[in-house]
């Protein structure tokens, strides 16, 4: 919000309004709902997003489900995904999620991620892809089930709550923002600061309304009381 022209409490309820949504907000009705230019509404849409992605998610423990998905671009085929985006998704059985935008998914751009985010000797759920094939080398049980033959579970060993995931942000895609375009500028990626939105609402499901907006001005480093708390210290 800093050197905005914007009124701060249009900022607020934005930020309220992107907290409580459970299928994400577009720019578009944005605009329409706070009285602001479609242009206005997609910037600030924009940092919004930009501050859900500083909520840290990491020491994931338990059982963890991994799975990667492609997202955008034309489907070609079964299995091609050359026009698609890679994205890794680390989602802690009844707990939070982490997801990643990644160039693609191969073992040196997975790893070093699911040992950022997940806890050693937690039990890790994948399906056979060979990019998890030395995931016991690095502290870790690691189960897997094998797609190709049709099997979706094996004695609590699954990765149907990752894949339920996808399809809701996939779903969210589709109902709400229609498509979501490449980022030209790795500095300011694109699909990662919806994917860090989506993270968000699923991390913070269970709070109320009013705590998820406490929280992402907390990210932002606003202080509400500042602003809108009078000073009586000196009456």
């Amino acid at each position: 919000m800093e050197d905005s022209k914007t009124d701060i409490r249009k900022w607020l309820i934005a930020i309220f309004l992107m907290t409580k949504s459970k299928n994400g907000y577009s720019a578009m009705r944005m605009s329409e709902d706070i009285e602001v230019t479609y242009k206005c509404a997609w910037r600030m849409c924009r940092l919004i997003r930009k501050a859900m992605s500083l909520d840290e998610i990491k020491d994931l423990d338990g059982i963890v489900e991994i799975d990667e998905t492609y997202v955008g671009g034309k489907f070609h085929g079964f299995y091609s995904h050359s026009n698609k985006t890679a994205v890794l998704g680390i989602c802690q059985r009844k707990g939070k999620i982490k997801t990643f935008a990644i160039k693609s998914a191969s073992e040196k751009n997975v790893l070093p991620l699911i040992l950022a985010t997940v806890s050693p000797g937690a039990l890790i759920c994948t399906d056979e892809h060979s990019c998890y094939r030395n995931l016991k080398n690095h502290g870790y049980r690691h189960e897997s089930i094998k797609h190709k033959d049709r099997e979706w579970a094996r004695n609590g060993i699954t990765t149907n709550r990752i894949e339920n995931c996808w399809s809701r942000f996939k779903n969210s895609i589709r109902g709400t923002y229609i498509r979501i375009r490449k980022s030209q500028n790795e500095e300011e990626p694109t699909l990662e600061y919806y994917l860090a939105e989506y993270d968000f609402r699923h991390n913070h499901r269970k709070e109320t309304n009013v705590a998820k907006f406490l929280k992402l001005t907390g990210l932002i480093g606003f202080n509400l009381s500042d602003h809108f708390i009078p000073d009586t210290s000196r009456r």
